[in-house]
């Protein structure tokens, strides 16, 4: 029986000792690794894959042959230039962000999470609760004060108003989606229409 106590309590030592190996393992400090990989991974699923999977189903949409002067049909062409405006302002969107977020950080006065999550919960917002406003002692109408006074909305006087590294970031959705929208007319100009975008009124001089 002594025996078979202590060769129990060997084995329980050795499980626990084998546990804390299985906790010290270094594939568990990798995390920040995947973190990465994963990064990465979706930067050229967004800026690389998807663009060029869409670009060549615009260049296979206007090789096919058409009778005569015929375009092809109307909904065709929405769909497709919807879905290049898309993937490129996403595409550029990818490109752009990153910088971008760095840049803001390196602002006065600057308040960007680290997380990827909360980064976008601060972009996507109209007004920051946590500036002050009005400042003191500006001149405020006196009816606009008893109005934020008496009123229980989240954003008195109609505000709209973020720290300008949100605002940085904010200018990068814009930007990207104006790029993506003539990356969409050139593709449709050269390899659909196969005309020059002088025809559609754009000109680059």
């Amino acid at each position: 029986p002594n025996l078979t106590i202590h060769h129990r309590r060997t084995w329980g030592k050795k499980k626990r000792g084998s546990a804390a190996a299985d906790d010290a393992r270094p594939g568990i400090r990798t995390a920040p690794e995947h973190g990465d990989q994963r990064r990465l991974s979706s930067f050229l699923h967004d800026a690389v894959l998807l663009p060029g999977a869409v670009t060549m189903c615009a260049w296979l949409f206007g090789s096919v042959a058409y009778d005569g002067d015929d375009r092809p049909h109307f909904l065709m062409r929405l769909v497709l230039c919807l879905g290049l405006e898309f993937f490129y302002g996403q595409a550029f969107y990818a490109i752009l962000l990153p910088p971008a977020r760095k840049l803001a950080r390196s602002l006065p006065g600057a308040k960007v999470p680290a997380g990827d999550a909360f980064c976008k919960r601060q972009e996507s917002e109209t007004n920051d609760p946590t500036l002050t406003w009005p400042p003191p002692g500006a001149d405020v109408p006196p009816d606009w004060m008893e109005l934020a006074r008496k009123s229980k909305r989240e954003q008195p006087f109609f505000l709209n108003h973020v720290r300008g590294s949100t605002r940085l970031r904010q200018a990068v959705f814009r930007i990207s989606a104006a790029l993506g929208t003539l990356t969409m007319a050139h593709v449709m100009s050269k390899w659909v229409d196969v005309a020059p975008l002088s025809d559609i009124g754009l000109a680059i001089s």
